[in-house]
């Protein structure tokens, strides 16, 4: 006897001898479902510009220009490697740009590093980086 009391006052009391999902269903029947429409993305426009040179990255994903100290430390250098191309076009393109004298810029014959006297790290990884490099 006590068992079945105790059963009896355990089980919850529903309002409506229906289960709860069904009157669910029943008040959302009459709204009909909402299909979205797809919204058109437009595409980017993608600029592709195509250089006489090209700058190959290092492995391990940087932009190849390192400064040089020569004479003790006296002499920056920057030197812009793994240049693939036309070297000159680069090397009139940097000094156009950075308003570099002719005389401070040079494409070095051996190892065809371009060779700029002066501290330009910097601005020219930002430079290059900004051209797509």
């Amino acid at each position: 006897m006590l068992r079945t009391t105790l059963n009896a006052s355990v089980r919850p009391v529903f309002a409506s001898s229906r289960p709860f999902t069904t009157s669910l269903v029943r008040c959302n029947a009459a709204v009909p479902p909402a299909t979205p429409e797809p919204v058109p993305t437009p595409e980017p426009e993608v600029k592709i510009v195509q250089y006489p040179y090209y700058i190959r990255r290092t492995t391990s994903n940087q932009i190849p220009v390192y400064i040089d100290y020569k004479r003790g430390g006296n002499l920056l250098q920057t030197l812009i490697r793994k240049v693939e191309g036309d070297h000159r076009a680069l090397l009139a393109e940097v000094q156009e740009k950075f308003k570099i004298d002719k005389k401070d810029i040079k494409i070095n014959p051996v190892t065809k590093h371009i060779v700029i006297k002066g501290n330009y790290t910097r601005k020219i990884k930002w430079w290059l980086h900004r051209k797509g490099f």
